[in-house]
Formats: C-alpha cells, sequence, structure tokens
C-alpha cells in the first residue's frame, strides 16, 4: 500500500511521540451507552476492524467532555490505549473515523490529536437529472465515502422528473426515477453517518423536461424556445409573474418535502436564460428575479426551512443582492480555476449573507476529468471561503449530455475537496492520493489514488482549453462531420463561453482558443496507455474493485475512441480500429451503468456514440 498510515482530512494537530500503539486484531472498546450505536456505524465503515464493547477495563476508551467544541475530538493515543474525548455524538463519530484512519496500513505514532472542522457545511452534491439516476444501494454506498471524509452535506440535484412526484404519475411511468420511499430511507442513512440529506430542486429555470407536457408548457416565460448565437433551444424558464407557475413549483416542493429530515431546502434558480424575454418582456429582469425568490423564500419557511439557491444571477447585478431577503443562503458556483471567487465572495460578505462556495470535480463532459482546472478551482474556492468567512464549502458532480462519466471518476474532486473543507491547512493531490488507496480503493500496489488524478490530465495534449468540458467530448456534439463543421462547432464553443461565464473566465479561454495548436493525436494515445498500463498493476480490495477497474478502462476508452475520431475529422487520420472500439464502449457502458444506476437514460445517453457508430460502419 501507499506507505504507513494517516489521518484524513489533516487534523488540527497531532504531536507525536517516538512510540506506536500496538494495533490487535481485536481492540475492545469501553464506551458511553448513548454512543454505542455511533460505534456501530463507524464498524460498518471499516470492516476490518472488530471492536468488542468492553464494560470495564479496555483498549480504546470513550469520554465525554463538555470542554471540547461541536463536532470536534481529542485522541491521546498511548503504547499500550487509546482515549477519545469528545461533546457530542458528531465528535465521537469523527474521532473514532480519524481513529479507524490511524489504524489503517499500520501502527500509529503515540501523541495526541486535537481536531475540529474548519467549515461548518462541508457539502457534495450530485447531479441525478441528466438521465443518471442511481440506485439506493449506490447512494448509500456513495453516502459511506462522503462520510469517512468527513462531508456532513449532501444534494441529489433535481430538475425535471428524476424524482417519482406522486401528482405526476403520468409523466414518469416509464421512467425509473428515485422514489419517495427511497429518499426517505437515504434520509435516515444519511442522518447514522451525520450527513444533512438537503432537498435540491430547480424551482425556476431548467424545467424544459415539464415542458413536454403540453399544459406545463403554458407555464413558460418563451413557450416556442429561445435562441442564443443562432443555434435553437427548448423552452427552459419559467414565467416568474405568473401566480400559475408558481404554485406548481410549490406542489412540487409539496410532494418532495416529506420525504427530508432537513431545515435547509436548495430551490436553485439559477440560469434562467429566458426571463424578460418573451411574455414579460420589458421588465427589469432582476427585480422581477429578487421578487418570484423571495415569494418562494417565503413558502419554504413557512414550511420551518431555511432556503438556498444559486448565486449566478446575485452575481450579475447588486441590485439583486439589495431586493433579496437576508436569511437566503447563497451558493456561487464557479467550475474554472480562474472564477473570481474572490471577487465574489468579497461583495456577499459585505452585504452580511450566509453564503458558500461550490467549485465541480470537473467529470462531466471529460469522461476521465480535468484534474488540474479542478485542483486550482477548489483551492481558489476553498481558500476564498476560509479568507472571506463562507459557511462552507460544496462541492458539485454535474451530468451534462447523459452523464457518462463514472462516479469512481469524481473521487479524486471529492477527495480533494473534503480535505479542505475539513481543515484550513488544505491539501495536497499526494495526500488525497493516499486516502483514495487507504480508504477507498484499498489498493495494495499504492497506484489507484494518483491515477485517479492522472486519468484527468489528458487534456495537455488536446490543441486549446474548453470550459466545463475537454475537447475529446465535443464528438458527442459534432459525431463524424467534416471538418469546416467541426471547426464551426469549436468556434461556437469557444464563444459561447462568454454567455455563461463571467469576463475573467471567458477571456482565459478564448485566449486559449485564439493561441490553439496543432492537435497530435500520437502523444496523447501514448498517454492512455501508460495509464492503461497502471491500472492493471493496481491491485484494489474495495469491494467494487472490479467493477471500479472496468470503469476506468472503459472511460479511458471513451478519451481514446474520441480523440481518434477528432484525429480522423481534423487531419484525416486513419483508425480502421474505430468502429470497433466504439461497439466495444457501448456494450459495456450498457453493463457497467446497469451495476450502479437505474435502468432509464442510459440508452438515451449512449445515442451520441451510437451514431458515430453508424456513421462508421456505412
Amino acid at each position: 500500500m501507499n506507505g504507513g498510515n494517516m489521518i484524513y482530512p489533516k487534523p488540527t494537530s497531532y504531536v507525536k511521540t517516538d512510540s506506536f500503539f500496538c494495533v490487535k486484531k481485536s481492540l475492545s472498546v469501553k464506551i458511553p451507552e448513548e454512543q454505542k450505536a455511533v460505534l456501530m456505524t463507524v464498524k460498518s465503515l471499516f470492516k476490518e476492524f472488530d471492536f468488542k464493547i468492553e464494560p470495564e477495563k479496555a483498549d480504546i476508551l470513550l469520554t465525554n467532555d463538555p470542554d471540547i467544541l461541536s463536532e470536534s475530538y481529542k485522541l491521546k493515543i498511548d503504547k499500550d490505549n487509546i482515549e477519545l474525548f469528545f461533546s457530542d455524538s458528531a465528535g465521537a463519530f469523527y474521532g473514532l473515523i480519524s481513529l479507524c484512519q490511524a489504524l489503517t496500513g499500520g501502527q500509529p505514532a503515540c501523541g495526541t490529536v486535537e481536531d475540529g472542522p474548519g467549515l461548518k457545511l462541508r457539502g457534495f452534491m450530485l447531479d441525478i437529472s441528466r438521465g443518471k439516476v442511481p440506485t439506493l444501494e449506490s447512494l448509500k454506498a456513495l453516502v459511506d465515502k462522503l462520510a469517512i471524509f468527513k462531508i456532513n452535506h449532501f444534494q441529489l440535484y433535481l430538475e425535471g422528473i428524476a424524482f417519482a412526484y406522486p401528482e405526476h404519475g403520468d409523466l414518469w411511468k416509464d421512467k425509473t426515477p428515485i422514489t419517495p420511499e427511497e429518499i426517505s430511507e437515504l434520509d435516515l442513512y444519511c442522518r447514522d453517518r451525520f450527513i444533512d440529506l438537503v432537498p435540491c430542486q430547480n424551482g425556476l429555470g431548467h424545467m424544459a423536461e415539464w415542458f413536454s407536457s403540453d399544459a406545463i408548457r403554458s407555464f413558460a416565460e418563451c413557450e416556442d424556445g429561445f435562441e442564443v448565437f443562432g443555434r435553437k433551444f427548448p423552452p427552459t424558464t419559467l414565467d416568474a409573474s405568473d401566480e400559475r407557475p408558481y404554485e406548481f413549483v410549490k406542489s412540487l416542493f409539496d410532494q418532495l418535502l416529506p420525504n427530508f429530515s432537513s431545515k435547509l431546502c436548495n430551490a436553485c434558480l439559477d440560469e434562467p436564460f429566458e426571463m424578460c424575454t418573451c411574455k414579460n418582456k420589458g421588465k427589469n429582469k432582476f427585480e422581477l428575479y429578487s421578487q418570484y425568490a423571495n415569494r418562494l423564500n417565503d413558502y419554504l419557511k413557512s414550511k420551518d426551512l431555511r432556503m438556498m439557491m444559486w448565486g449566478d444571477i446575485v452575481a450579475k447585478d447588486p441590485l439583486v443582492l439589495e431586493l433579496l431577503a437576508d436569511d437566503i443562503l447563497i451558493l456561487d458556483w464557479g467550475y474554472e480555476a480562474e472564477y473570481p471567487f474572490f471577487e465574489r465572495a468579497a461583495v456577499i460578505s459585505k452585504s452580511n449573507r450566509d453564503f458558500c462556495l461550490c467549485p465541480g470535480t470537473n467529470s462531466w463532459l471529460t469522461f476521465t476529468g480535468n484534474s488540474d482546472n479542478m485542483l486550482n478551482c477548489i483551492k481558489n474556492a476553498a481558500e476564498t471561503a476560509y479568507g472571506h468567512g463562507a459557511k462552507g464549502l460544496i462541492l458539485t458532480d454535474w451530468g451534462d449530455a447523459g452523464h457518462l462519466q463514472y462516479i469512481p471518476i469524481s473521487y479524486a474532486g471529492l477527495a480533494y475537496a473534503a480535505g479542505y473543507a475539513w481543515s484550513p491547512h488544505g491539501a495536497t493531490e499526494q495526500d488525497a492520493a493516499k486516502a483514495l488507496d487507504l480508504f477507498v480503493f484499498k489498493d495494495k500496489a499504492g497506484l489507484m489514488g494518483k491515477l485517479a488524478f492522472d486519468a484527468g490530465r489528458y487534456e495537455q495534449f488536446e490543441e486549446f482549453r474548453i470550459a466545463n468540458r475537454s475537447l475529446a467530448s465535443t464528438v458527442l456534439s459534432s459525431g463524424l462531420t467534416d471538418k469546416e463543421e467541426y471547426e464551426k462547432l469549436l468556434a461556437l464553443f469557444a464563444m459561447s463561453v462568454g454567455y455563461f461565464s463571467p469576463d475573467v473566465v471567458a477571456e482565459a479561454y478564448t485566449e486559449s482558443y485564439e493561441q490553439r495548436g496543432t492537435f497530435k493525436i500520437n502523444p496523447l494515445l501514448k498517454y492512455l496507455e501508460s495509464l492503461e498500463a497502471e491500472l492493471s498493476k493496481s491491485r484494489m480490495e474495495c469491494e467494487d474493485s472490479a467493477l471500479v477497474k472496468n470503469e476506468f478502462e472503459n472511460a479511458l476508452k471513451m478519451v481514446k475512441a474520441s480523440s481518434m475520431l477528432r484525429d480522423v475529422i481534423l487531419n484525416d487520420g486513419n483508425h480502421p480500429e474505430l468502429d470497433t472500439l466504439f461497439d466495444e464502449i457501448i456494450s459495456k457502458h450498457r453493463h457497467l451503468w446497469l451495476a450502479r444506476n437505474k435502468e432509464h437514460g442510459l440508452e438515451e445517453g449512449l445515442e451520441p456514440f451510437k451514431k458515430i457508430k453508424d456513421r462508421l460502419q456505412k
């Protein structure tokens, strides 16, 4: 394994001596009655340890200390015994997790650990609305990983009909959404792991799937859709001045909220692209937006909930900050290394509002990630969060274009962000990789953690940077086309970043496009081959080790096949194996999808690959 043991995220203080605790096969624990359930939960996360409760003398002694802060703990490690001090159950839970981490991989150094969270809210948000709805078993497995990394806030992003709304069974009867019963069971599972499962449902923009119903389509701001840079899009945004859409959104929340115990709710309200361009043309967009958000906030307060909302519209005009209710929790998102978190946080902080900063895993539309951008973006967001007094850090994991990436691709970002969310000391890529090897992949060869980061570095062999995706993924939009049409698409992608992103981000990507080089396939293929060789040497012992290995193999094949197709389009490259490669990818992806997720959305997500394969075989 990757050399020795560790506590991750890095504790506040670990003063070590020269001696070591003697790890036994079975460890006895003396524990207060009210914390026995906590111990059982931790045992389920670290099955390799056999803890026996002992009412008298024991190897590990848990003691309540009212002077220790909430969620914090103290460990005193001696050669023959360990004492854990805490003031609440969350502190006992995190202390036991750290203890199990320290016991993993060898004998922990004697000494004193004093530790507690740097940020109050340490979150992860998973998109389940781009076709991929995980099974309850898969969600529980993910929650276990969140708990091991001391994450305490979890959102499942909902837009459209990814949830089985009881009043809209006719719209999801042929789909496989997450059910109310599954949410309720997951909520309880999260609570046992000191994770707040927070309802998250878009209540203004991103309504395109709902508008497939003629009755609901009449609620749209632009019923005939809208255009951006000459491209036609279906309607996505509700008419914020009409009472009927507002009542419709309230009814969706009424059906969703009873399945959660959280006192928070994310109403999203991001990217209302068409607002004030059709039915409300001529009205002040920011005033109408604020009025709508405040009404929804009043409704959620009547349910004893605190509203959260994305900060992209807040960022566009200071008027929104002035008009919004003071108690709304702002979630400022940005997924590029250049995103101006610092400047944005300064403005929000000056308004005396609570806010969280929300970077991304960068796994979506990349197949295997975009590690360097991800690392810099998370570090930027986290350091700003500490510098400007943010309430927390929430890592987002999106599923654009059919959610083709596999969940282990996102583990690198999760581990790195968790390190920063818990500790103001932050994390290194090397420590995050080692933590993945020890606690997630359980790789005896100590390779998978590093590979999880390195798999997201093929972008260095592409000819320019593109926002929120890799160039390899652009073939999902272009298919097998000619060079002229493909170049037009790339120019459109490069230009459109200014529509979605702040100027400083747009400028960086425009400059990269303008200084683009020539795409050369051979260095990229060599790099992928080196990753495949490393993957073959891994010796994972996690419960899903075979599945993880197959997921990384197929993800690397997606990069390889998509890049070869780009070489065909741009350079008249000759890759006769392409049609066979796409066949293999499609077949394997079906198996891998169903191993963790419900069925609906699988074939739709594969449609771009299937079209490419059909064109190649003609």
